[in-house]
């Protein structure tokens, strides 16, 4: 009760080199609080997955919302990288750390793409 998590999802699209993040924060009810959509210049895809953790944070920041818990579809690849400092992305990943911190967020938990469908959703909409 009164608790919140985050869906985020990053993806990409080669051919219009391009990348599509999005995320939604709901309570503990599954009702939907907040969402962001974003289209960004395409990097690689665990870049695109680490600027959703990123965005979906600031979002917990300006909204206070006591988040809770962090689902991702990409959790291996992204908790490898936020627990370790030797590899391109460390500035992020530092940042996103930091904003975890501040919310007091539990690590990150591995969902199936099928239960981030929303999430999922909105980085398709950053993509267009």
């Amino acid at each position: 009760m009164g608790k919140f998590k985050l869906n985020t999802d990053g993806a990409d699209k080669h051919t219009l080199g391009e990348e599509g993040i999005g995320g939604v924060i709901r309570n503990h009810k599954g009702d939907w609080i907040v969402g962001f959509t974003s289209k960004e210049a395409f990097v690689t895809l665990i870049l695109a997955e680490l600027r959703a953790l990123r965005q979906g944070l600031l979002m917990e920041v300006e909204y206070k919302t006591q988040l809770l818990k962090i689902n991702t579809d990409c959790k291996k690849k992204m908790i490898n990288l936020l627990e370790n400092d030797n590899h391109p992305h460390t500035n992020l990943t530092t940042e996103c750390r930091l904003l975890m911190e501040k919310v007091k967020a539990e690590t990150s938990t591995h969902i199936f793409r099928e239960q981030n469908k929303v999430a999922n959703m909105l980085n398709k909409e950053g993509i267009k």
